[in-house]
């Protein structure tokens, strides 16, 4: 179900027509249309916060839907909620993250995680984290030795597994041997390093 289809469901539910919608809202009645028409699996994120606030339901009610499941104890029902997908993350050099976030992406509820970024690169394919393939990263400023971690250096992103050393560096391992390590730190540094969280679940496509 895309979120046009679910914008039509909400509307009904809050008992609203797309013109009284269109009114509270700012989007057009137009726009409004086209997506439950079309069925629009996209919209960006200012529209869709503006549906919401008019509709008093979170951002993620554009992603639910109930599934008609058969009655099996090893069949689970799986509750979502929307997190931001940041933009990329290098799984092999370096590259910058894009903080001006313009999507979410949907998330078990129970999933312990604050924002999300999709990979770049074969840097992690040991750790079966694949190009295209998006991690999920709860926020922190630390995390013990052999975590996989979103980190910034300067202002590039990279998802490596990170190392404290006993002389006060960082090393940062990538999860190929082709990748040497990267080693931050020293009296010459002068690059700034910053974990921006923990790896706590990623998300590949079955080919």
């Amino acid at each position: 179900m895309g979120i046009g289809k679910r914008l039509g469901q909400l509307l009904e539910q809050k008992g609203k027509r797309p013109g009284t919608l269109a009114r509270e809202t700012g989007v057009s009645k137009n726009t409004i249309y086209s997506m439950i028409k079309r069925d629009n699996g996209k919209a960006d994120l200012s529209t869709l916060e503006k549906l919401a606030r008019a509709l008093d339901v979170p951002v993620s009610a554009f992603y639910e839907e109930e599934a008609d499941l058969p009655n099996h104890p090893a069949i689970l029902p799986v509750q979502v909620r929307a997190i931001p997908l940041l933009g990329k993350i290098a799984c092999g050099e370096p590259i910058l993250a894009d903080s001006d976030f313009t999507s979410y992406t949907v998330v078990g509820a129970q999933l312990n995680c604050d924002f999300a970024l999709r990979c770049e690169g074969d840097s992690m394919i040991d750790a079966r984290i694949y190009n295209g393939d998006i991690v999920f990263i709860r926020r922190q400023d630390y995390v013990d030795d052999g975590t996989i971690a979103a980190v910034l250096i300067d202002d590039e992103a990279t998802l490596k597994r990170v190392y404290h050393l006993a002389d006060g560096r960082v090393e940062l391992r990538a999860a190929n041997a082709r990748y040497a390590p990267i080693i931050i730190g020293g009296d010459n540094e002068t690059r700034n390093l910053r974990i921006l969280g923990k790896a706590v679940a990623f998300q590949s496509n079955v080919v």
